[in-house]
């Protein structure tokens, strides 16, 4: 989508939240692929996985194909999936950093993302930007990161920074008209 588009969809949010500070907008594609945008929860089975992508990205200035691999890697689009650690949901939230982004059900696709895309921003802007410790602090925890003052020796973590970012570049490669609909 253009940007302009987006700036004026951020115009339009704030044109709601104006009238109601609780108001929320909602993102879906119908069945022709057309992205509606709507105060009102949608009723309709055309709520995906990637429009929940879509609207975190957006929500929280983050590249959506990045966002999209990392709900790749962590839980390969499971909204039900959960780790021998106890992460939950598309973006493997542990159950201490769901309840500190105030998310009731890790399982709920729009909550888990949109709780997934809050915590990566806040590590990038932790981090100064520096993707790879955002993403090392996601996986292994900020503590790990100033700890070792810099990305840890944790071959998990090394493992889930290189996916990451190698299934972005994918993602970035693939990137096109039709790529983003068989993702999911």
């Amino acid at each position: 989508m253009p940007k302009l588009c987006w700036i004026f969809l951020v115009a339009l949010y704030g044109t709601f939240l104006t009238v109601d500070t609780q108001a929320q907008l909602f993102f879906y594609r119908d069945s022709d692929g057309v992205l509606h945008i709507s105060n009102v929860a949608p009723q309709t089975p055309f709520h995906t996985n990637l429009d929940y992508i879509e609207e975190a990205a957006y929500s929280f200035d983050i590249d959506p194909l990045l966002l999209r691999a990392l709900v790749l890697v962590e839980s390969n689009g499971n909204p039900k999936a959960i780790s021998r650690k106890g992460a939950m949901g598309l973006t493997q939230l542990m159950p201490g950093t769901a309840k500190d982004l105030g998310i009731e059900n890790p399982f709920d696709p729009r909550e888990n993302v949109l709780g997934g895309a809050r915590y990566l921003k806040e590590m990038l802007n932790r981090f100064r930007g520096d993707l790879i410790l955002a993403l090392a602090a996601y996986n292994a925890g900020r503590n790990a990161i100033e700890r070792h003052k810099g990305l840890p020796d944790y071959p998990e973590t090394i493992s889930f920074v290189k996916r990451v970012l190698e299934t972005w570049r994918e993602l970035i490669k693939k990137k096109g008209p039709q790529s983003h609909e068989a993702l999911f």
